[in-house]
């Protein structure tokens, strides 16, 4: 009786265990099947056929994204070389808003330094016009005075002449 009644027990340990077994491997092949698109009526080439298409379709999903970062970064390179020329073209002119004021400014005191100069010019031309005319004035009464002068002279030698031949 020991017996029989291990023997049921092996049995129904065994039939627990497969049972077990079976609904457990049930549930889990439809959860296999969606994770590794292999279920339990399925063959091994049809699995490892779609594994290869999944393989494909997730190397053309990274190729495209792969296409797009480059894309993008292009884009933002262009945009970022379009931004630094467009700052360089800004400090361009910038620069040569200041050449010009710089120029203008130049030109500027040099016509102040020339009309300055002029001004001195034209000041020193009229001094020496009045220094002239004084000199011109002053020589003029010096040659009536030697002019009178020579009269005299001449007068005194006449008639010492005169004196002499008398």
């Amino acid at each position: 009786m020991k017996n029989k009644q291990k023997n049921d027990l092996i049995g129904k340990v065994l039939k627990l265990t497969i049972a077990t077994i079976f609904s457990f491997s049930l549930v889990n092949s439809t959860l296999i099947a969606k994770f590794t698109d292999i279920n339990e009526f399925g063959s091994v080439a049809f699995a490892k056929k779609s594994k290869e298409e999944k393989a494909s379709k997730e190397s053309a999903k990274a190729e495209k994204a792969a296409d797009k970062a480059a894309e993008k970064a292009s884009k933002e390179a262009e945009k970022a070389a379009e931004k630094a020329s467009k700052e360089a073209e800004k400090a361009a002119e910038k620069a040569s808003k200041e050449a010009e004021k710089a120029e203008n400014k130049a030109s500027k005191e040099a016509k102040k330094a020339e009309q300055k100069i002029s001004k001195e010019a034209k000041k020193s031309i009229k001094f020496t016009q009045k220094i002239d005319k004084k000199i011109g004035k002053t020589f003029e009464k010096y040659a009536k005075e030697i002019a009178k002068a020579q009269d005299k002279y001449q007068k005194a030698a006449e008639k010492v002449n005169s004196k002499k031949k008398s």
